[in-house]
């Protein structure tokens, strides 16, 4: 599986925060852990700042790696394991949807 792809960097979109927030409560909501636990990263996070339109996520978790109910529940909210994809101690989760800007 190739985790490359073309990079397509956009002005700022106002809606990425939204977006995190919507994802943030649907994930803890499903994991049964605190919003506390989930960050938005990334270029997207910085408001005004030119990025990639991708909002990237990051959860922690109290051991790693995170047992099978984790990546169950993130794979039944659509997301796809992609394994540690280079970077030892971590697991990197895709999820591919075309957001409709809102503003």
């Amino acid at each position: 599986m190739s985790l490359d792809e073309n990079v397509v960097v956009v002005d700022y979109d106002p809606a990425w925060p939204g977006i995190f927030s919507l994802e943030r409560r649907r994930i803890c909501s499903t994991l049964g852990v605190s919003e506390a636990d989930l960050e938005h990263i990334g270029s997207t996070a910085v408001p005004g700042l030119a990025a990639k339109p991708i909002v990237d996520l990051m959860l922690g978790v109290e051991a790693y790696p995170p047992g099978q109910e984790v990546v169950s529940a993130l794979a039944g909210l659509g997301y796809e394991c992609i394994g540690e994809a280079g970077v030892t101690g971590r697991l990197y989760f895709r999820y591919r949807v075309q957001w409709k800007r809102t503003t």
